[in-house]
């Protein structure tokens, strides 16, 4: 992990692009889930899985996040040899 990306640090978009993620998981409201992930999607040309989150509490820290990680896990994994 990068330390520019700790403590809530909000990376520009031309630092992700050059980072060349192959997952990004993105968490939006359920009205913007279809316009959010057609635009990661178009920005990486398919070069990166784009996942769309929109459970509200993705960002508070809780117990819950236990199961959110179990999540990013397998969004992570998928099609991985």
């Amino acid at each position: 992990m990068h330390d520019e990306f700790t403590h809530w640090k909000q990376p520009s978009l031309e630092r992700i692009l050059a980072l060349g993620p192959e997952v990004v998981i993105c968490q939006v409201e359920e009205a913007q889930s279809r316009p959010a992930k057609h635009y990661w999607q178009e920005l990486f040309n398919g070069r990166a899985r784009v996942y769309i989150v929109m459970e509200d509490n993705w960002t508070i820290p809780a117990g819950h996040l236990v199961d959110y990680t179990e999540r990013m896990a397998e969004f992570i994994g998928e099609n991985t040899p």
